[in-house]
C-alpha cells in the first residue's frame, strides 16, 4: 500500500503531529492516522452554499497619493 504522509497535520483524535495520511486507491479520498483509529473521509459531492442568494461583491479602487 503507498501511502501519502501529510507533512505538519496534527491528528484530531490524538492530538500526533505527523501520523496522518491519504489512501490514494480508495474509492474515495480517505485520511486516516496511523497512531488511533482515526478516519475521515472527503464527500463525494461538494455541499451547496446556503447562503449564495447573499452573495455580495466588493470593488476595491485603491487611491494614489
Amino acid at each position: 500500500m503507498n501511502r501519502r504522509f501529510i507533512a505538519g497535520a496534527r491528528c484530531p483524535g490524538c492530538g500526533q503531529f505527523d501520523s496522518l495520511f491519504i489512501e490514494p486507491q480508495a474509492p474515495q479520498e480517505r485520511v486516516q492516522c496511523i497512531d488511533c483509529d482515526y478516519s475521515n473521509e472527503k464527500p463525494s459531492e461538494p455541499e451547496p452554499d446556503v447562503n449564495s442568494d447573499n452573495a455580495v461583491v466588493l470593488q476595491f479602487k485603491p487611491t494614489t497619493t
